[in-house]
């Protein structure tokens, strides 16, 4: 048995202090810092399509054959956080002026408490990251990982390190076909590079089978061999890496087959949005108005069919939305948003998905509040109502009017009635626009009002649509005109 002395039994007892307080208060010596390798850069960002957690974060470099080489962090591993974030050390004399483009990689980690995609990005130019203390701001999201794939096929097919302009060309095609930008923070959910993931997560049903996220790889590889075809763009044709030519786009054979296997239709039933508000914030007078243009494509990034039903809701906040809901024509469509209430809002806008499954998008935006409440006490009047078809009626009102279910958009506050022509000869009251009494007029059933267009900017005049008017006389009626005018 072994005795310790006295004094190797002082310093025992000082060592264990210190370490489990940290050198605390009094007379006690300080904690000893563990000394770091001094940097000279530092890359950092999220990777994100929902947080991908404790994934190890890698920098890869090309040789002059296409090959990846790993740039190994200052202090290892790197590991994403609780919310996807990471930063990475570079030190001094990792990247020179040969380094070329990077590319920087997620691997491992949990997403949805599932196994996690693998997520990556592109720095086309490297040569910032020389500079002592430079900060790089680099987000990894599955739009920046289609970047990523597309440098690593090109660096492949021509057995030679990409140029910078080379991963800046691949950056610039994905932002084209994908309408996104990859510089755009994919935490940020009015972005729209985080409404494409969520796209491509409601597409694969991530929340509800979360194990399905090996799915998002084939996806990113999918859309890689896609615009590595002949076309350089997104369409009906993709990439054969058997025999390097272009042949009809498919999910098959594509990655690990999860999804096609997942969405058995292919390329065309997988449906991505797009939401752009003209403006984020409106005054809340009921007038100022946000246009929300609505665009859904496929896998081929070919529009959707037109007729496809487009629903809209307000989910937060209080605002007039013009219509529930739309059809598509060229993949598009478009609502007008205003509102009285100040706050914060947002609106959700549903569609058909992958399989016919109900997918959701959502956008936010602000009303401010700058205008002082007065009462309005003047009721509108109805100035004119002209036929411009058959189906279709234009209604003008003697001031600007408020949109939305709850406004003049409401199909139920219009009547439109048929009169008898000869009758009205009789009495004078001929004519478009023309009210009777009943005792003046014989009047014939009415033509239905199946919807109501508020005509922007002047918001003076609602465009209706109507059953077939069958080439009648009629006259045209507002109830609770005091419910629908601006104010």
């Amino acid at each position: 048995m072994h005795w310790l002395s006295p004094l190797r039994l002082g310093v025992l007892s000082l060592f264990v202090f210190l370490t489990a307080c940290g050198g605390g208060g009094g007379d006690s010596a300080p904690a000893v810092v563990q000394p770091q390798p001094d940097p000279a850069s530092w890359l950092q960002g999220s990777a994100v399509n929902s947080p991908i957690q404790h994934a190890e974060i890698q920098l890869f470099r090309f040789d002059a054959d296409g090959n990846e080489v790993e740039i190994v962090a200052g202090s290892t591993p790197v590991l994403t956080d609780a919310d996807g974030d990471y930063k990475f050390w570079i030190t001094g004399g990792s990247i020179d002026a040969d380094t070329g483009p990077l590319i920087i990689r997620s691997t491992g980690g949990t997403m949805n408490s599932a196994a996690a995609p693998t997520l990556e990005a592109v720095v086309a130019d490297s040569s910032s990251l020389r500079a002592d203390g430079a900060i790089l701001i680099q987000h990894l999201s599955v739009a920046s990982s289609v970047a990523a794939e597309l440098l690593r096929l090109q660096a492949s097919a021509a057995g030679a390190a990409p140029s910078a302009s080379d991963a800046s060309a691949a950056v610039t095609l994905v932002e084209q076909e994908l309408a996104v930008g990859l510089s755009q923070d994919p935490n940020d959910p009015t972005q729209p590079i985080s409404v494409f993931a969520h796209s491509v997560d409601e597409n694969l049903a991530l929340e509800m089978s979360p194990d399905n996220a090996p799915a998002v790889n084939d996806y990113i590889q999918y859309l890689a061999l896609n615009m590595s075809s002949a076309s350089g763009a997104l369409d009906n044709t993709m990439l054969d890496l058997a025999t390097g030519t272009s042949v009809a786009s498919s999910f098959n054979g594509v990655g690990t087959g999860l999804l096609a296997s997942l969405v058995t239709d292919g390329p065309a039933s997988f449906k991505t949005v797009q939401l752009v508000l003209d403006k984020t914030e409106i005054e809340n007078d009921g007038m100022d108005t946000a246009f929300l243009n609505v665009s859904l494509a496929d896998a081929n990034g070919d529009p959707v069919a037109d007729g496809t039903v487009v629903h809209f809701e307000t989910t937060a906040g209080r605002l007039v939305i013009s219509k529930n809901q739309s059809r598509t024509v060229g993949g598009k469509t478009r609502v007008n948003i205003s509102s009285v209430w100040a706050g914060d809002a947002a609106v959700t806008v549903g569609y058909n998905g992958s399989n016919g499954a109900i997918q959701n998008a959502q956008v936010g935006l602000s009303v401010v509040n700058k205008t002082a409440d007065v009462e309005d006490t003047v009721q509108p009047k109805v100035s004119s109502a002209g036929s411009t078809g058959n189906t279709q009626i234009l209604v003008s009102f003697s001031e600007a009017m408020r949109g939305g279910i709850d406004g003049a958009e409401n199909p139920l506050h219009y009547r439109i009635n048929g009169v008898d022509p000869l009758l009205s000869q009789k009495t004078g009251q001929a004519g478009i626009g023309k009210s009777s009494s009943a005792e003046q007029v014989n009047q014939k059933p009415e033509v239905r009002v199946i919807a109501a267009e508020l005509i922007l900017p002047d918001r003076k005049t609602v465009r209706l649509t109507t059953l077939s008017q069958s080439d009648l006389k009629y006259e045209v009626r507002v109830v609770n005109l005091s419910d629908i005018h601006g104010n």
